[in-house]
């Protein structure tokens, strides 16, 4: 290997150690109580738990269609997309029930924040489905890149918060 492999390591491991660093510096200052109140924490408690039977159903689906022989992703696709299918009923759940944003969050900010993750990892994607397998390969639709998977579901939870912050304001 190479010293510009190493320098490259070193400065990878260096940039995570300090980014872990600095989130939990900010998470604990401020996290102090979370900035959830009682009715957000139990409609968030709800969520979760919506999320994760959800996953359940779907990996027991997805065990038997591949008992079955049929198989519509890759292997790490598909369990890719199950978990944030989960992911997605959580967030979507909670976007509902006002229980997605702090008491004290703007949700305009928030909503910029999730639309601009979207839209770059839409641009990783694109730019990463030259290196990677994209499209359909044996009977099997490959994705090429997650950030596709991440792009389309930042964008929606953006669009569903839009949604939601536009509708609640025409009601009060």
């Amino acid at each position: 290997m190479s010293k510009a492999y190493y320098l490259g390591l070193f400065a990878g491991i260096l940039f995570a150690l300090v980014f872990t660093i600095l989130a939990v510096y900010l998470f604990k200052k401020n996290n102090k109580n979370g900035g959830y109140d009682e009715r957000q924490a139990i409609a968030r408690g709800k969520a979760y738990s919506a999320g994760f039977y959800t996953m359940l159903i779907e990996l027991f689906f997805a065990a038997f269609l591949s008992d079955i022989g049929v198989e519509l992703f890759s292997s790490a696709d598909a369990l890719f997309l199950l978990a944030v299918i989960g992911l997605l009923v959580f967030v979507v759940i909670c976007i509902i029930n006002d229980a997605y944003a702090r008491l004290n969050e703007n949700p305009k900010k928030v909503i910029i924040l999730l639309a601009s993750l979207g839209l770059l990892n839409l641009a990783l994607s694109l730019t990463n489905s030259d290196y990677n397998r994209f499209g359909v390969i044996k009977g099997k639709l490959y994705l090429g890149s997650p950030n596709i998977i991440i792009a389309v579901a930042l964008i929606l939870i953006a669009i569903i918060f839009g949604i939601k912050q536009l509708t609640s304001n025409d009601e009060e």
